[in-house]
């Protein structure tokens, strides 16, 4: 059994959980998915596949190091478990491999939040990241969402990705989980995004 047939197969069986985007606006994700892009495949991700991936590359993808402990590292508990079970889990695969993954959920009824995006780095460019980033765009509105938010840390590379896809820098915030971020929206309609220039961007 491929490791694509095993995530499948835990997928069927947490089907009858309902995510937050289905509840709150809707939206299945199952009706838009797989999609393909640069050869990779994007899919639902189960639970276990999560964290397995978590569990495997995400302390050398976020440069934590083992004895670092200058920010809080949170257990798994019965209520970070529920947390990720509602939320969307996105598996990025080549060849059925899992290479990256995309955790997101909608804050509110209006705003969706990419809270995690990871890609080994093998697998890495900002082709593909944008590309992902659009597709969220088509759909995400269909479904009354207006804006898209993400943190990233505040460095060249992440910025420019997301700048470039017209994220707009809509504040900082210092975490005890990840240190200094700063918080990108995407304005999905022109009422929006003309109130965040009229009000902050006076003469750009």
């Amino acid at each position: 059994m491929t490791r694509y047939a095993v995530a499948l197969a835990h997928r069927e069986a947490e089907s009858d959980i309902q995510t937050m985007s289905q509840r709150w606006l809707g939206l299945d994700w199952r009706e838009f998915l797989p999609w393909t892009s640069n050869g990779l495949v994007v899919d639902l991700a189960s639970c276990e596949e999560t964290l397995r991936f978590v569990a495997a590359h995400y302390a050398e993808l976020f440069d934590q190091q083992p004895h670092d402990d200058r920010w809080v590292k949170e257990t798994m508990s019965p209520a970070k478990r529920r947390f990720l079970e509602e939320s969307d889990r996105f598996a990025i695969r080549a060849d059925d491999k899992t290479v990256g993954l995309v955790i997101g959920h909608p804050s509110d009824w209006s705003t969706y939040y990419i809270r995690s995006t990871a890609i080994l780095l093998e697998y890495r460019g900002g082709i593909f990241v944008k590309k992902l980033l659009r597709r969220f765009e088509e759909i995400l509105p269909r479904f009354g969402i207006r804006q898209i938010e993400c943190d990233v840390a505040p460095n060249g590379k992440s910025c420019r990705i997301v700048q470039s896809v017209d994220y707009q820098v809509t504040g900082s915030l210092n975490t005890v989980r990840w240190g200094t971020m700063l918080r990108t929206t995407r304005f999905l309609d022109s009422h929006t995004d003309g109130t965040f220039y009229r009000q902050y961007c006076v003469g750009h």
